[in-house]
């Protein structure tokens, strides 16, 4: 069915349905209830405007003419609109690529947590654990810190399942910032080189201007800086002041201390899609420019299908003009992550494997050697393996237009 013969008020409601937001020369032209988006030229926003305020078709083209000076097919441009999956007639309708937001906790509740009084409060944070770093070398954490416990690998276990805890925590605190300013988000799991990560799809901070977006995507960040600055505040006191902390919890401290640390400094690879890297983008104006830069990189070093090249040459200008030097950061850091594996994670799991294996084939139910190298070889596998099906899974979605 073409646009003209749609009822004029089923294309009014469907264009008040999407989102618009001025980018540049360009609106970002968004449909909330499929989390596809899409930049058009201003003169577009007009016409998608002309039709939310209930004016009809030919008095759309006319607002566009007035605004341009130039005839636009109305249209054919709804039509495209309609084929990118961003203007979408039915409603209720479970279309494909759906995506069913969570709602849950009110705005009202989650606001507080990030309002000036909270920023400031996560900004006097950083401020403590940087001076805390610098002044007191006792409290800069090594890596003999995992090892907190007599068991070494009952300490590795412990940090595992510390780490989930943070994860989550990290992850729950943008979603509550998006909530605070009403844009829902969902969980899921991805990977970032050959690691595996969960990550908070905030694809809705785009219906918002860019200033309001920072908020959610730095929100991460200030959880972990202001539980490191608790923890270097507890384990200062425990050193310099002598608090009555037991032996185990002050070391439980440093690990805790050299795992966020470690997260922090993960951050700043903007080459593996971290938090940062989302600031980075948002600053830089980029609409997609991690997907932009890696075309841009397989452009100069392997050949590209005919899609690929279609899909880099309908990127904006500004992600193709920022991608000519984040694709060689991309490719120099992904050389490095690389260059990780092979020097510290190969053979860390090589040791792991060696003794892993003799405790597992022995079969002794009744040794916590044979339980511990279980758990472990378990950890193990879900952590090396599963980066490789949600790799193609993306790629797939990817392929469909349902991922960015």
């Amino acid at each position: 069915m073409t646009t003209s013969q749609r009822q004029a008020s089923a294309v009014q409601a469907a264009a008040a349905r999407l989102s618009l937001v001025a980018e540049g020369d360009d609106v970002m032209v968004g449909n909330p209830a499929t989390a596809t988006f899409v930049a058009v030229p201003a003169v577009g926003g007009v016409v998608l405007s002309a039709l939310a305020a209930g004016r009809s078709i030919p008095e759309a083209a006319a607002a566009a003419f007035e605004h341009s000076q130039v005839e636009v097919d109305v249209e054919d441009f709804l039509a495209t609109l309609e084929e990118t999956g961003i203007l979408v007639y039915e409603q209720g309708v479970a279309l494909p690529g759906e995506v069913r937001w969570v709602s849950g906790v009110p705005s009202w509740l989650a606001r507080p947590l990030f309002g000036k009084v909270a920023w400031s409060c996560y900004a006097l944070a950083f401020v403590f654990v940087v001076v805390a770093l610098a002044a007191e070398p006792a409290l800069r954490p090594s890596f003999e810190d995992y090892l907190f416990l007599p068991d070494p690998i009952l300490s590795i276990l412990c940090v595992y399942a510390m780490s989930v805890v943070i994860v989550i925590t990290h992850e729950s605190w943008h979603w509550l910032a998006g909530r605070a300013i009403d844009v829902p988000a969902r969980f899921r799991f991805s990977y970032r080189g050959a690691f595996l990560v969960a990550e908070t799809d905030l694809s809705l901070l785009l219906t918002r201007p860019r200033r309001q977006r920072y908020g959610p995507m730095l929100a991460g960040p200030a959880f972990d800086t202001s539980l490191l600055a608790l923890a270097l505040g507890l384990r200062w006191a425990y050193f310099d002041l002598g608090l009555p902390l037991p032996d185990v919890l002050a070391r439980l401290l440093g690990v805790l201390i050299l795992m966020i640390v470690g997260n922090l400094v993960l951050q700043c690879a903007v080459f593996l899609r971290t938090d940062l890297y989302a600031v980075l983008a948002c600053a830089l104006r980029c609409d997609n420019l991690y997907r932009t830069s890696w075309l841009t990189m397989k452009k100069r070093l392997l050949p590209m299908t005919a899609g690929e090249s279609a899909e880099l040459e309908s990127a904006g200008r500004r992600d193709r003009s920022v991608a000519r030097w984040f694709s060689v950061l991309y490719l120099v850091g992904m050389l490095g992550v690389f260059w990780f594996m092979l020097t510290y994670i190969l053979p860390a799991a090589a040791g792991g494997f060696s003794w892993m294996v003799p405790n597992i084939m022995s079969l002794n139910t009744g040794s916590l050697a044979f339980w511990e190298s279980v758990a472990v070889a378990l950890l193990s596998a879900a952590s090396t393996l599963a980066p490789l099906p949600l790799a193609l899974r993306e790629r797939r979605l990817r392929r469909l237009g349902r991922l960015s």
